[in-house]
């Protein structure tokens, strides 16, 4: 096969690659009667991505963060972050504190209602994804589908490591 073939097979890949995403964007969209049933759809994008950041760390281990780790997470400055974070405290969701040995950071950590809130978004997400895959494909087409998508990363992934080493 020429340097010909291989680009136009993987500009074919790119558009299936794309197409995939479209798809599970849709798959993604939760009908309105499932996103009225979410805890955090009220929140703001900025507020929804404090927590998620807030519930990812937490599931790693790590039980709270500091505002300026947020904001660099979120390329933002830190004050950009003072109103969301002081409202999500008002309601609750998470809980701003200083540590003592360090008075001149703010840091924030889910409270257990935030916890809740949390599971309570994934769990309503969950159990939509769940019902929609259990209803529309067989287990081996669910096998054949992760068989692929890990085919697929081991493949995409090489490329990540031939950008790293040109760097």
């Amino acid at each position: 096969m020429n340097d010909t073939e291989k680009t136009k097979i993987f500009f074919e890949f790119l558009k299936l690659r794309d197409e995939a995403i479209s798809l599970h964007n849709e798959l993604l969209n939760q009908p309105e009667e499932i996103k009225k049933n979410l805890p955090f759809k009220k929140l703001s994008i900025t507020q929804a991505n404090i927590v998620y950041l807030l519930a990812n760390f937490l599931s790693e281990g790590v039980k709270c963060l500091q505002i300026g780790e947020i904001a660099k997470m979120e390329g933002v400055n830190n004050s950009t972050l003072t109103q969301p974070v002081v409202q999500l405290a008002k309601m609750g969701i998470i809980r701003r504190f200083q540590k003592e040995d360090n008075l001149k950071n703010v840091y924030v950590e889910l409270t257990d209602y935030g916890k809740s809130l949390w599971e309570k978004q994934q769990s309503t997400r969950q159990d939509f994804l769940k019902e929609r895959f259990l209803n529309n494909y067989t287990a081996e087409e669910l096998l054949l589908l992760k068989e692929n998508q890990e085919t697929f990363i081991n493949i995409i992934s090489r490329l990540k490591i031939i950008s790293i080493k040109n760097k």
